[in-house]
């Protein structure tokens, strides 16, 4: 519980640091004789939280609210703090304030040293204010047009795919085995192992060897020796020990010990998987349905030119490298 809890103080402080969405103008305020906010608003002194010269830079509700986006955007900060007591959990809130209240003070540092009149900065800022905005749209795309997805169109979903997306085992021959280097010492282990009565994995580590699964053994299978497969399908009784040859002149003891058949994760292992594909896949759609209709209602060109030309280049060059 220790290592945990001083997990979730890392993982809160990490966040503390990381850049923030910055709801104060870069314009420069007049010190006013009573604190009053940098951006404009009309804040309580109540409210008021840090000051800079006497101009407010954080109230109390900047923090509720960035407190509230680190705990949505990091579940797993949300989860562990109903693991620990109160007192912890104001010492990672406070924690938390101090990250804060330190991206807050370093922008501070970066206007009056002039860093964000820099073309650098502002260019870094441009680039980001339209990826904020990109990302806000698509939020705000994805809120207005909801997808739905029902509790038959899960199950329809889990038969039509659990083939694939959630087979656990594949069928074939459920084998364990032991590799050696020298046929005299796996002729040995044989011996033993195939006797009547014996049991192979009691065996392996009566002899400190050992005993590695090559889980269920079909034609399919892509890990294990040709050889060593062929020997094995070749079983259909159970349980069977055999001794065969393998590559680079290996040998293996193997006990073929059943024939096992296709294991599946169940429906209700999978629901929140198949219910987030299902929704990534008709809000995909939809995108596309209303990009299509922008197409329709507006004069949308795309000039490939550049990219054709930067691909020409890119294969030239890797062909010069061959």
């Amino acid at each position: 519980m220790k290592m945990q809890k001083l997990s979730l103080a890392l993982l809160v402080g990490s966040v503390a640091l990381l850049p923030g969405c910055w709801p104060f103008d870069s314009d420069e305020a007049a010190k006013p004789a009573a604190p009053t906010p940098s951006a404009g608003r009309a804040v309580d002194e109540e409210d008021v939280w840090v000051t800079v010269d006497g101009n407010v830079v954080l109230t109390v509700q900047d923090y509720e609210q960035y407190e509230s986006q680190v705990l949505q955007a990091q579940p797993q900060v949300r989860n562990m703090m109903a693991l620990v007591s109160p007192q912890e959990r104001a010492a990672i809130m406070n924690e938390l304030r101090e990250g804060l209240k330190k991206q807050e003070l370093i922008l501070q540092w970066a206007r009056v040293n002039g860093i964000d009149k820099r073309a650098d900065f502002q260019n870094d800022y441009r680039q980001a204010l339209r990826m904020i905005e990109r990302g806000l749209a698509m939020k705000y795309f994805q809120e207005d047009n909801p997808v739905n997805v029902s509790e038959s169109d899960i199950k329809r979903f889990y038969d039509d795919n659990k083939g694939t997306l959630y087979l656990m085992a594949p069928a074939g021959i459920a084998t364990i085995g032991v590799s050696f280097e020298k046929e005299a010492a796996a002729k040995a282990f044989y011996d033993k192992a195939s006797a009547a009565g014996a049991d192979f994995a009691a065996q392996a580590k009566d002899a400190q060897l050992p005993v590695r699964s090559l889980s269920n053994v079909s034609e399919q299978s892509t890990n294990i020796d040709e050889s060593l497969k062929k020997a094995i399908l070749s079983v259909n009784k159970f349980p069977t020990v055999k001794m065969v040859k393998g590559e680079n002149d290996s040998w293996w003891v193997v006990q073929a010990k059943a024939k096992e058949e296709e294991k599946y994760f169940s429906l209700d292992q999978i629901k929140d998987d198949a219910r987030n594909r299902l929704s990534a896949e008709r809000m995909a759609q939809n995108i596309n349905d209303t990009i299509a209709k922008l197409q329709e209602d507006h004069e949308i060109v795309q000039r490939e030119e550049y990219f054709l030309q930067k691909a020409q280049e890119d294969e030239a060059s890797g062909q010069g490298d061959e």
